[in-house]
């Protein structure tokens, strides 16, 4: 992955010097101020792409909302009080299938969703946000045979393992 960054690094590099040569308004620019801005927009773009990685396959709030009927804003406040698990993007917000017992249905969350979002509400409390649960469902977990925890939420029989990782990792979150 190194690699792959610094080649990223390097392109962006090449593309803002290139930008501030031919924009003669900007003035001078310092080689290390451009390696600045280089760097910084790879790790924008790496950013981005590690959590739509974590994401996986995920449904805009739009569609979420036209398809069971429940508004916008009534979705927005479950993901703000911890019952649905998204992530704000730049133009959209967007659910992770995995904690939908139908994808793309959408109105019913899966049983070991449920409560795993109850673990992470009730001990991370005001510190509670849907990026530590989408990191932690996307990371293989010790309780649950090293599985990551999206890919079993459905399975009934992980229940207790899906709890039990999910309280160690809030706890370590609080510490």
């Amino acid at each position: 992955m190194t690699d792959a960054v610094d080649a990223l690094v390097e392109t962006f590099r090449d593309v803002v010097a290139e930008q501030f040569r031919q924009n003669h308004e900007f003035g001078y620019v310092e080689d290390e101020a451009i390696d600045d801005f280089a760097k910084d927009a790879a790790d924008v773009a790496i950013s981005d792409i590690r959590w739509h990685l974590a994401l996986g396959d995920c449904l805009r709030l739009g569609s979420v909302a036209k398809v069971t009927g429940v508004s916008r804003s009534e979705l927005e406040e479950r993901i703000a009080g911890g019952q649905l698990v998204a992530l704000e993007g730049r133009y959209d917000v967007f659910l992770p299938t995995w904690q939908f017992a139908a994808p793309g249905n959408a109105s019913h969350l899966e049983d070991n969703v449920e409560l795993v979002l109850k673990v992470f509400r009730e001990v991370l409390g005001s510190r509670y946000r849907s990026e530590c649960v989408i990191s932690w469902a996307c990371t293989p977990q010790p309780e649950i045979e090293d599985k990551e925890p999206r890919l079993v939420m459905s399975d009934p029989k992980m229940a207790e393992g899906l709890v039990r990782a999910a309280e160690q990792a809030a706890w370590s979150l609080m510490r």
